[in-house]
């Protein structure tokens, strides 16, 4: 049961760790997004409390974006934090690694390309079977950091 538990929880961590670069990339597309909101500035003469009946369409939808705006950016800043708070999760569990495991885990998990065994071991100067079991020791000793049930006997 015990290796049984291990297994699945290596492979979770591994999920998390594939996930990185996934996680990067998008807080950087939602501060993107945060900024394109917050520059938008294609009504510039509008005061939003000068609204005084039935509006036409469009001016209902001009009126939409400028109230909303306020809101719009709050949404994509919490998405943005949301990913920023999981790759940072991961960078902080990579730190605790020895240096040789550290380096396979970025060179594997969160550098793009993503690199195949072969060319690790290349890179590093180890062989491809050492490489794969200094990932195999970090994935284990990033599980507590990585799984919220990692603290698991």
């Amino acid at each position: 049961m015990k290796d049984n538990n291990l297994a699945r929880d290596k492979e979770e961590a591994r999920t998390i760790l594939n996930s990185y670069l996934i996680y990067k990339n998008r807080a950087e597309i939602k501060a993107l997004e945060i900024e394109e909101v917050k520059n938008n500035y294609d009504v510039t003469g509008m005061i939003i409390g000068e609204k005084t009946g039935q509006t036409f369409k469009i001016n209902n939808e001009l009126e939409d974006r400028i109230v909303n705006k306020p809101d719009k950016i709050k949404e994509l800043e919490k998405a943005r934090k949301a990913y920023e708070i999981n790759f940072k999760k991961i960078e902080k569990a990579v730190a605790v690694l020895k240096e040789f495991e550290k380096d396979v885990i970025v060179l594997k998990y969160m550098t793009s390309p993503v690199m195949q065994w072969r060319d690790i071991a290349r890179q590093l100067g180890f062989t491809r079977i050492a490489c794969q079991r200094a990932e195999d020791r970090a994935v284990k000793k990033m599980i507590p950091l990585l799984l919220e049930r990692g603290d698991r006997k």
